[in-house]
């Protein structure tokens, strides 16, 4: 299996929970409920006030290739 690149110049390594909403097509209370309780298919990092969210994880998440079990 060849390894994706966690970030490239263009794309940080992480998202934010609007990015993340958009990517998962919900809307932001629904999101920001969801990374409160854990229950987002990607963990949740909090940075102060603020959720992020791995890329790589979402993106494996998506393509069914990954679970929140596996973190």
């Amino acid at each position: 299996m060849t390894e994706t690149p966690v970030s490239s110049p263009t794309e940080p390594a992480t998202l934010t929970l609007a990015e993340l909403a958009t990517r998962l097509d919900i809307g932001m209370t629904k999101a920001y409920d969801l990374a409160r309780r854990n229950e987002l298919p990607v963990p949740a990092l909090k940075v102060g006030r603020e959720f992020r969210f791995s890329r790589l994880a979402l993106e494996r998440w998506l393509e069914g290739e990954w679970t929140h079990d596996a973190f």
